[in-house]
């Protein structure tokens, strides 16, 4: 996480595993997520996800 005064940046990776509709599957993505504070309160501004390709 990175804090600029008001403003917040989350980036990440995830990897999720797991089975859907009984098929099995595994993806990877990267995430930023960018918060605000106003009033004393954070609120989420923005979420941009991208699945990394295999």
């Amino acid at each position: 996480m990175r804090l600029y005064g008001d403003v917040a940046l989350l980036s990440g990776r995830t990897q999720m595993t797991g089975s859907y509709d009984g098929k099995p599957f595994a993806s990877h993505y990267r995430y930023i997520d960018i918060y605000v504070r106003s009033n004393g309160v954070w609120k989420i501004a923005s979420v941009q996800i991208t699945k990394v390709p295999k």
